[in-house]
């Protein structure tokens, strides 16, 4: 976050990520992406250091962060996800042809028997 003036001199802070521009004429307004609008005392050349200084520190710091390691990256879990969603996809498959299956045997009404189910009659002279 910046720390920028109000006109009527109070301070507030503004996420920098969520500004949309800045312009002066004469007075220096941030719009946001949400069409908010900001005057503030601090010129244009001034909020843009701001945010500079800002965006530098915040690199700053992911560089004091040590290295991990020994957590999979996220190509191996998008491996693991897409190999979640196929068995996902191929139990649901199972599913319903095991329904279907099943549908068809019950109320097929005699469809699909084997020919050894039925009943054989010969009839003589």
């Amino acid at each position: 976050m910046i720390v920028v003036t109000r006109l009527n001199g109070t301070r507030f802070a503004v996420n920098p990520d969520l500004i949309e521009r800045i312009h002066e004429s004469p007075d220096t307004h941030l719009v946001t992406l949400d069409g908010a609008a900001y005057v503030v005392l601090e010129s244009l050349a001034e909020v843009v250091e701001l945010i500079a200084e800002y965006r530098a520190y915040i690199l700053s710091k992911a560089r004091d962060f040590p290295a991990i390691t020994g957590y999979p990256s996220a190509w191996s879990g998008l491996k693991t996800r897409t190999l979640i969603l196929g068995l996902r996809v191929v139990v649901a498959l199972g599913a319903v042809l095991g329904l279907m299956w099943f549908l068809q045997h019950r109320l097929g009404k005699g469809t699909g028997r084997r020919r050894a189910d039925r009943a054989l009659t010969i009839v003589s002279r």
